[in-house]
C-alpha cells in the first residue's frame, strides 16, 4: 500500500512539472509543428476552432515570415474553439522581428482581434511606422521600434472593464510579473466598443517584403499564461533562425531582380 501511495505521489509531482497548470490557456500556436510552406490550412496548436485561413504568410523553420514579394497590406486569421465574453480579461503575446521594411518606416505588424465575421473589427495591439500601438476606439502610440530587434509584445485585454468601456495594455520585453513591468502604452475606449465576444485573432501586416518573423503566438486569460522565459537555447535558435530567414528571402529577392 505504502509503495502504491508512493507511486501516485511521484507520478502526480511529475505531471505538474511536465505540464504547468494551463486550464486558462485560450488558445496557442508555436508553429513548431508545421512543414515549410504557406501557414493557410495548417491545423496545430491548442484551442483553435479550425485551420488558418487564406493569406500569405509563410512556415519556416518553425517561424512565421511573411512572402518575400508581400510590399502591400495582408491580413491571415484563425477562430478560437470557445469564444470570450463581456467582463472577460484577455491576454496575448508574441515574438516579433522586423528589419528594413519596404515602406521607409511606413510599416504595419499588429494582432488584431474580433468576432469570427470580423476578426479585426474589435482593436489590436502591434508596432505601426516605428511606434508601439494599441487600438481600441481608436489608437494611442508610444516608445519606438529598433528595426531588427526581437521583442516580446504582451497585451492586456479588458473586456468592458467597467460595463461601459474597454482597455488595452502593451508591455515591450516585460519582466517574468505583471506586477514587476511597466507599460508600454495603455488606451481605455471613451465607451463600450459594442463587441459582446471575442473569437477570433487575425495577424495584420503591410510593406514588409520578406523582412517580418513571428513566433510563439499565446492568448490566455491571466498573465502567466502567455509570459514565459524560454531556455537560452531556444531563443538562441530564434534569434538565429531570423537570421537564416533573412538571408533566405534576401536571396530570393535577388533571384527575383531583373538581370
Amino acid at each position: 500500500m505504502h509503495k502504491t501511495t508512493s507511486n501516485i505521489l511521484l507520478l502526480s509531482l511529475l505531471t505538474v512539472l511536465l505540464n504547468p497548470a494551463s486550464a486558462s490557456i485560450i488558445a496557442e500556436d508555436t508553429f513548431d509543428t508545421y512543414p515549410d510552406g504557406p501557414l493557410a490550412g495548417q491545423d496545430g496548436g491548442d484551442g483553435w476552432g479550425g485551420a488558418w485561413g487564406s493569406g500569405n504568410l509563410q512556415v519556416s523553420s518553425g517561424h512565421l515570415i511573411d512572402s518575400p514579394t508581400n510590399i502591400n497590406s495582408y491580413s491571415q486569421s484563425r477562430v478560437f474553439s470557445e469564444a470570450t465574453t463581456t467582463g472577460s480579461t484577455m491576454y496575448f503575446s508574441m515574438y516579433v522581428n522586423i528589419t528594413s521594411p519596404e515602406g521607409d518606416n511606413t510599416y504595419v505588424t499588429r494582432l488584431s482581434f474580433g468576432s469570427s465575421a470580423d476578426p479585426d473589427g474589435f482593436g489590436f495591439f502591434g508596432i505601426v511606422n516605428g511606434e508601439y500601438r494599441v487600438d481600441v476606439g481608436g489608437y494611442t502610440n508610444a516608445g519606438s521600434y529598433t528595426l531588427g530587434e526581437t521583442v516580446l509584445l504582451v497585451c492586456k485585454l479588458e473586456f468592458d472593464v467597467s460595463g461601459t468601456d474597454d482597455r488595452l495594455t502593451l508591455w515591450v520585453n516585460p519582466d517574468t510579473t505583471e506586477a514587476g513591468s511597466t507599460s508600454t502604452v495603455s488606451r481605455t475606449a471613451a465607451s463600450s466598443t459594442g463587441a459582446t465576444s471575442i473569437e477570433a485573432i487575425e495577424f495584420d501586416y503591410a510593406n514588409m517584403d520578406g523582412v517580418l518573423v513571428i513566433d510563439d503566438l499565446r492568448i490566455g486569460t491571466t498573465w502567466d499564461d502567455v509570459v514565459t522565459v524560454p531556455e537560452t537555447s531556444s531563443f538562441a535558435l530564434f534569434a538565429g533562425g531570423i537570421g537564416v530567414l533573412l538571408i533566405g528571402s534576401q536571396r530570393l529577392r535577388n533571384h527575383s531582380k531583373p538581370r
